[in-house]
């Protein structure tokens, strides 16, 4: 494990799903010198993959399944998408971003989002997720003595729920709500 770095800022992105915690984080990595998005899927990495690579910031994907390289030579270039259990710990970076972290909580999977937020070294960490993490995000900033600025992001547009959705919408909640009988 990288050695803890004591200037490290976080930056805990809040609010609601879809209104730019992410898309403002991953701006931040993308500029960088150095950075490494993980995200909770194998999915949501590629896309960061991708999408960095056109905008021509060598990024390489890690996750449990694939490795590719942006650099011809196969050589690791200074960006990474990965998912979260993948993170390289051994390496600093300027910027990282840890997507989903109210997955923290989680049973089966809360470890990996623990692993990365204590032990990457970056001297900017982008924490992205909804407000049931403030609380554990804060209380773990507080004890590793490093600096956290909470940003609240506000939607700038109104929802809008499609009455055509609203059915599809109850059925995946009372199928959700089966799943949580026990």
């Amino acid at each position: 494990m990288a050695e803890h770095i004591h200037i490290v800022v976080f930056i805990l992105l809040i609010d609601f799903v879809h209104i730019g915690k992410t898309y403002s984080a991953l701006k931040v990595f993308q500029m960088s010198t150095s950075g490494v998005y993980c995200g909770p899927l194998k999915l949501l990495a590629s896309e960061v993959f991708n999408k960095t690579n056109q905008l021509n910031t060598r990024c390489d994907l890690i996750t449990g399944e694939e490795r590719k390289f942006a650099n011809e030579d196969q050589s690791p270039s200074q960006h990474a998408a990965c998912t979260v259990e993948m993170v390289n710990l051994d390496k600093e970076y300027e910027v990282a971003v840890i997507d989903e972290i109210q997955l923290i909580s989680d049973l089966q999977r809360g470890w990996a989002w623990t692993r990365a937020f204590l032990g990457l070294a970056a001297k900017e960490i982008h924490v992205c997720g909804d407000m049931t993490a403030v609380d554990i995000i804060s209380d773990l900033a507080f004890l590793c003595g490093d600096t956290l600025e909470i940003k609240n992001y506000k939607r700038l547009t109104q929802l809008i729920i499609m009455e055509k959705y609203i059915c599809l919408f109850s059925v995946l909640l009372t199928r959700f709500e089966i799943f949580n009988i026990k």
